[in-house]
C-alpha cells in the first residue's frame, strides 16, 4: 500500500499560510490572483544582461515594480553601505521592522511624498537577489503604504513573504531565502551563508505550492527548473499533500 502523503511543515506553520493566503485572497480578490504569471530568471522576463550599472538597476527596478504592481512613480530609492548610519536621520520615516542583515527596507513618505526603499549596495551585483530584495519592499507598499497592515502585527514580515508568492515573485524570494557562495584566493577556499526574507524553505516550498494549487498548475515547468533543489523538495511534497488535503473550504481559481 502507497502511505499518505506527509507535508513538509509543521501543522501550525501550515495553518498559518493556509490563513494568511486566505486573507490575501480577500484582500486582491480571485480576478487578481488567477491572472498572476509566475516569474522566472530568464529573457522572457528581464534583460539578456545585467552589468550593476545605473540603468540596469533601472531596468530591474521598473519591471519588477510591474510584476509586483506597484506605479513606479510612487517609489524613491536609497542605496546604503551601513544601514544604520543611512537610516539614523530617517527615524521618523520607519514603517517596518528591521532585523540583521536584511537586505532592504522600507520607509514611509519622504518630503516629496514619495515612498522610499532602502537597498544595501552588496545585494546589487547579484540580480537575482536585488529582485528578491525589490520584491519584497515593494510588497511592503501593498500592505503597510496602502494600510493592509499596521506593521505591528507579529507576522507581517512574513506576511510581506507570502505576498512575494502570490503575486509571482516567489521564485526569487525563494532562492534568496538561503544563500550559500563558495570563494578561493589565492592557496585558500571556503563558503560564507546568509539569510534573506523571512519564511523558511520549507514554508516556502509549501506556500509556492499552495498559490500553485490554487491556480491549478500541476506539476509546474518552472518550479522543477528554477527553484533551488531544497526548496523544490519541499515543493514537491506540498504539492502531493495538498492534492490529498486540499485547504478546507477552499475553491480553485
Amino acid at each position: 500500500m502507497f502511505s499518505k502523503p506527509t507535508c513538509p511543515v509543521p501543522d501550525g506553520d501550515r495553518a498559518w499560510i493556509i490563513d494568511r493566503a486566505r486573507w490575501l485572497r480577500e484582500q486582491y480578490g480571485d480576478a487578481v490572483l488567477a491572472s498572476v504569471e509566475t516569474i522566472v530568471p530568464s529573457r522572457q522576463y528581464f534583460a539578456d544582461r545585467y552589468d550593476a550599472s545605473l540603468g540596469a538597476i533601472e531596468d530591474l527596478f521598473q519591471r519588477t515594480c510591474r510584476y509586483m504592481r506597484v506605479d513606479q512613480e510612487r517609489i524613491r530609492i536609497g542605496f546604503y553601505r551601513d544601514r544604520s548610519s543611512w537610516m539614523a536621520g530617517m527615524a521618523h520615516l520607519i514603517l517596518e521592522g528591521t532585523k540583521a542583515g536584511a537586505g532592504g527596507c522600507f520607509l514611509g513618505q519622504d518630503d516629496d511624498g514619495k515612498l522610499l526603499i532602502g537597498i544595501a549596495e552588496d545585494q546589487v551585483s547579484d540580480a537575482a537577489a536585488l529582485v528578491a530584495v525589490l520584491a519584497h519592499e515593494l510588497a511592503h507598499v501593498h500592505l503597510l503604504g496602502d494600510r493592509r497592515l499596521a506593521g505591528t502585527e507579529p507576522d507581517h514580515e512574513h506576511v510581506t513573504d507570502l505576498l512575494t508568492v502570490a503575486l509571482g515573485l516567489g521564485v526569487f524570494t525563494a532562492t534568496a531565502c538561503f544563500q550559500f557562495r563558495q570563494w578561493r584566493q589565492g592557496g585558500w577556499q571556503g563558503w560564507t551563508a546568509k539569510r534573506l526574507g523571512y519564511l523558511t524553505e520549507e514554508q516556502f516550498g509549501y506556500a509556492l505550492a499552495l498559490f500553485a494549487w490554487l491556480r491549478s498548475e500541476k506539476k509546474p515547468k518552472w518550479a522543477a527548473q528554477y527553484l533551488p533543489e531544497g526548496v523544490y523538495a519541499f515543493f514537491k511534497a506540498s504539492e502531493r499533500h495538498l492534492d490529498t488535503y486540499p485547504p478546507p473550504g477552499w475553491a480553485r481559481l
